[in-house]
Parts: C-alpha cells; structure tokens; sequence
C-alpha cells in the first residue's frame, strides 16, 4: 500500500521504504557530522526518499539526546513518534499547547488565542521541523504553501487564518479540526479484522476528490 509524504504529495510505495530504511541503516553507522552529507549524495534525484531518511535522522537525534546513550538506537525506535516534555510556548499571541502530529518536513501543534472577556479559539499551527529551518529549498515550499492556502476557501480544505516568520521559524496557523482521523479509523478497523464499509469509502474519496478539484482550479486562477 503506497503511503503519502509531504513533499509534492508524491506515494511512496513499499519498495520506497524499503530504499530509505536501507539509506538510513547506513547513515546512523556514520559518525552524526557526516550522516546528512551521504544522505544527500545517494538521493540527489530522489528527493522524495531524501526527505524521509532526513525525518528519521531528525527523530533518531532526538531519541539520543533523550535518552543520553552512547548506543545507536535501532530503526525500530526512530521511526516511532519521541515523546519529550513540553511547556507551552507563546508565539507571537498563539499559545502552543503540544504537538498532535509530525510528518517529514514539518510538525502540527495544538494551539490557542485569547482576547477580551475570556475569549478563546483553538488552532493548529504547523511549523517547519527544526532539522530543515535553515534550508531556503525548504521555506520557500513553505512560504508558498502558505500564500496558495490563503486563497482557498471550501468546506473540506482546512482554513489557514494567518502566516508567521520568526527569524528561520515559519509558522503556519490554521483552523482546527477535532476527531479522529482517516489513519486512525483505518488503524482500528484492522485490529477488528474489518475493513471500511464501500460506502463510507466512496463518500470520502468523492469528498477529498471535491475539495482537490477546488484547489487545483482555484490554483489556475491565482498567480501565487
């Protein structure tokens, strides 16, 4: 089953994954200075596969530096999401709350405004993962990720309510959408031996298809 990343929204395909835990396995026998070098050189064609051994050499670094072994950890542990404390951080009037979600360029944070007489909102706000800030190939998808989703406006594309540069940080503030998601409705389903109803699978593929037909001919309409 090909499963999507986030660069280009390209399918990555069991053999994909297969090539970038192989890339990887030899990246971490590397000492850290040269891991991201040799990453680079064996996928200088193949971006998509560059973008995810860079995520999990991002992951396995923070799985070190908590642990504060001296062991390289397995593949097994860097591919699994780091839990790590964290304390809610203001940036600019958004309080981050805690992350609900990574993927291979950039994370998702909980996130909250306040205002006058105990107003409040609740958001989502996606930053640029830490590894890959000082990379201008990186923020300018971002940036223009960011200038194509204010333009867009339809029930089933998530709204984005403002945009924030904060040095190399880039953040990105959007509406918040609480539940379960497809992933997780599919994880349990497989545990219970079942599989998506075709309706429920044809509404939501017809609903995607609905809000991917709007974006790309609003895109044709935009010179962003």
């Amino acid at each position: 089953m090909p499963r999507v990343t986030n660069l280009h929204r390209i399918a990555l395909t069991d053999s994909d994954w297969d090539e970038i835990c192989r890339i990887f396995e030899k990246c971490i026998a590397l000492p850290p200075s040269e891991r991201k070098a040799f990453a680079d050189g064996v996928t200088t064609d193949r971006p998509w596969i560059r973008e995810q051994v860079l995520s999990l050499l991002h992951s396995n670094t923070q799985a070190f530096q908590v642990a504060g072994s001296e062991q390289k950890p397995a593949l097994s542990s860097a591919v699994l999401p780091v839990t790590t404390p964290f304390q809610p951080t203001l940036v600019g009037r958004y309080l981050l709350l805690h992350r609900i979600g990574t993927g291979g360029m950039a994370e998702v944070y909980l996130a909250k405004a306040s205002g006058p007489a105990g107003f409040e909102k609740r958001l989502a706000i996606k930053r640029i993962l830490p590894s890959f800030v000082e990379e201008e190939e990186i923020r300018a998808l971002f940036e223009h990720e960011a200038k194509l989703s204010s333009v867009l406006d339809h029930a089933n594309i998530v709204h984005t309510y403002d945009f924030l540069k904060l040095g190399f940080n880039y953040f990105l503030i959007l509406e918040y959408i609480d539940g379960k998601n497809l992933a997780e409705i599919l994880f349990e389903l497989r545990k219970q031996a079942h599989l998506l109803p075709t309706e429920c699978a044809l509404y939501l593929t017809a609903e995607v298809c609905k809000g991917l037909d709007y974006a790309h001919n609003r895109k044709d309409d935009t010179t962003v």
